[in-house]
């Protein structure tokens, strides 16, 4: 009984969702939006898998969405389109990338932050913000993607609110995302939170506040503790230990994925093609100055251009060899001359 109430106290617990389809679902309430107010979403979560390949079974796990209209989803473009999300970013982002989209009126904007691969399945903390201007992403309390980006305010009012997203009939496939993994502690906040704030409050259950529009600790149920929203669960869902007290855990094991390749991305927090180090057109040479693609290290398209030679160290040490016999031997000449 001792062990039993010390192992509570120190793993706590989450909520576990396993078998597609299974997420928790509840009605966006007006206060989910983001607005001139400011926005802040976080959560902990933990996966059991990481993203694989473009098309595999891992695309793109949404963690949280917030959208209207309910369904069908419309395509980015479409104005009836508003919506934010937190996922694990594959399909358009080279490798894992927490990702915090805001889809405003149809205009598809993205942040994005390299997945903590030092960890890859342990517990993190995710945080999300947005002031109107500057969309940041932060993980574990450590300011990872941030980039000015015209992103729009988002009215979710009407729409829904899932935690574990899965394919759920919308026309993209690239929305078949199944998330795998558990997630505690998602709140919803009405201001910006500043990075101190953030990394105080990131692994530890907070009284609630009044600047929090929703707060789900998933110890035991879905219950939200600022306006008794209840998340309800679809499939087969459990609440389990995690290092705080309780969370919820989803298992979509080998869910098919297909790539349609629909991201729109806008705002991104990762390097730029002419300075990611990567051959991204394929011509044999990367990044600014050696493509001339680039127009500069910031540019994010290295097509259309041509190599341009690189002065390697053998070709240096070949180019001051041949200065110096070039050297020696104008010397040896004058002195030659001037000896006569």
């Amino acid at each position: 009984m001792v062990a039993f109430a010390t192992v509570l106290a120190l793993f706590g617990a989450r909520f576990a969702i396993a078998a597609p389809p299974s997420y928790l679902e509840t009605d966006a309430r007006p206060s989910y939006s983001i607005t001139p107010s400011g926005f802040t979403v976080e959560c902990r979560v933990k996966v059991r898998s990481i993203p694989d390949a473009p098309g595999g079974a891992w695309d793109n796990p949404r963690i949280l969405r917030c959208i209207i209209p309910r369904s069908p989803m419309p395509n980015c473009g479409d104005s009836r389109l508003s919506a934010w999300e937190i996922l694990v970013c594959y399909q358009n982002c080279g490798g894992a990338m927490v990702t915090f989209d805001i889809m405003s009126a149809g205009i598809c904007t993205e942040t994005r932050a390299p997945w903590p691969m030092s960890d890859p399945y342990g517990w993190h903390h995710l945080a999300a913000t947005f002031d109107g201007a500057t969309p940041k992403v932060y993980i574990d309390g450590v300011l990872a993607g941030s980039q000015p980006c015209a992103a729009g305010l988002v009215d979710v009012t009407g729409g829904r609110l899932r935690v574990g997203d899965p394919y759920s009939g919308e026309p993209l496939p690239d929305i078949a995302a199944p998330f795998d993994g558990q997630i505690d502690e998602i709140r919803i906040w009405k201001v910006v939170r500043t990075q101190a704030e953030i990394n105080a409050n990131k692994s530890v259950e907070i009284p609630v506040h009044p600047d929090m529009v929703a707060y789900w600790r998933l110890n035991g149920d879905g219950v939200d503790l600022i306006a008794g929203q209840v998340l309800t669960p679809t499939g087969d869902v459990s609440y389990v230990l995690t290092p705080l007290v309780q969370g919820v855990d989803i298992s979509y094991p080998g869910y098919p994925i297909a790539n349609a390749g629909n991201q729109v991305d806008i705002c991104r927090a990762y390097s730029p093609e002419c300075s990611d180090g990567i051959d991204n057109d394929g011509d044999g040479c990367a990044d600014y100055p050696y493509d001339s693609g680039c127009e500069n290290a910031s540019d994010n398209d290295e097509s259309g251009g041509q190599c341009v030679p690189a002065l390697t160290n053998w070709g240096l040490a070949v180019l001051v060899l041949c200065l110096c016999l070039g050297g020696a031997l104008f010397l040896a000449r004058r002195r030659a001359g001037t000896l006569r």
